[in-house]
C-alpha cells in the first residue's frame, strides 16, 4: 500500500523480486567478484574487506542497484583481483 512507504531493503527486495535461487546466485556473483584469488599484499586484503561490509550495511538502505556508487567497489575488487603482483611480473 503506498501509506506504508517503500522499505529501502535490498536483500528483501531482491529475495521478493527473485527467489532464494535468484538471491543465492546473486550473493555468489558478489563474492567471487570481491573476494577471487588470494590478496596480494595487506592493502588489497583489507580492501576486499571494507568494500564487502560497505556494500553489506549500504543494502539496508538501498533500493536497487541502479546506482553507480553500488557498482564502484565491486569493479575495483575485479580489477585489484586481476592485477599481478610486482614480484612476479618482474622475474
Amino acid at each position: 500500500a503506498p501509506e506504508k512507504g517503500n522499505a529501502r531493503n535490498f536483500f528483501i527486495r531482491l529475495l521478493a523480486e527473485t527467489g532464494i535461487v535468484g538471491f543465492a546466485l546473486f550473493t555468489v556473483f558478489l563474492l567471487r567478484q570481491i573476494y577471487d584469488g588470494p590478496p596480494h599484499d595487506d592493502f588489497h586484503r583489507y580492501f576486499r574487506a571494507a568494500s564487502a561490509m560497505a556494500l553489506t550495511f549500504s543494502f539496508i538502505n538501498q533500493d536497487s542497484v541502479a546506482d553507480t556508487v553500488f557498482w564502484l567497489p565491486i569493479v575495483l575488487c575485479f580489477a585489484m583481483n586481476r592485477l599481478t603482483p610486482a614480484a612476479a611480473a618482474t622475474s
